[in-house]
């Protein structure tokens, strides 16, 4: 039987890494790998490793280490809680990691509008100990997220779904749960 793996996909403040969370708390056999827990890792620790411009090449490194060891060395269904949102990358993680052979590949959109986006921004009392340039804010992380997102498309993976304001995510967390009885097993 096959593992599930659950990509996230969406900008910042969508609802990812809280949904993540409740199904990890839901699904026990579930494990969440969330690229923003290695990003204040190493902020708050490896500072002086942290590549200062272009691409966090020591974060994708770390994550990808956890993700190598959670496929080989524990029975867990997958959870990539990143914000996932191009094309290309999401094909290449899907053929790198998880063959269809061996996973049912599971996508979650969260397509939630700008003003709410925005809502939450400015309500959040998050710490900004993720990024690299403490003056960054996740304002100018949404900016920069919005114009590159290519929403997913059903051939892409196994199963698709579309999380909105009107989500009831409880239901959805039961819907994969189904999913994972049916086609998965630990």
């Amino acid at each position: 039987m096959k593992r599930m793996a659950l990509l996230t996909i969406g900008a910042t403040y969508s609802g990812k890494s809280s949904f993540a969370r409740t199904l990890e708390q839901q699904l026990a056999q579930v494990i969440v790998l969330d690229q923003d827990f290695q990003a204040e890792f190493l902020n708050a620790h490896y500072e002086k490793l942290v590549p200062q411009t272009g691409p966090n090449t020591l974060k994708f490194k770390v994550s990808e280490v956890l993700l190598d060891y959670a496929i080989e060395k524990t029975p867990y269904h997958l959870v990539l809680c990143n914000s996932n949102i191009h094309l290309a990358p999401r094909q290449q993680l899907l053929d790198r990691f998880f063959p269809s052979e061996q996973f049912v590949r599971v996508f979650v959109y969260f397509d939630v509008t700008q003003a709410t986006l925005r809502a939450r921004i400015e309500q959040t009392s998050r710490d900004t100990k993720l990024f690299r340039d403490p003056n960054f804010t996740y304002e100018e992380l949404l900016q920069s997220q919005l114009p590159q997102i290519d929403p997913p498309s059903s051939y892409e993976a196994d199963y698709l779904w579309t999380v909105n304001e009107a989500t009831n995510v409880l239901q959805l967390i039961e819907e994969i749960n189904e999913i994972i009885q049916k086609e998965c097993s630990l």
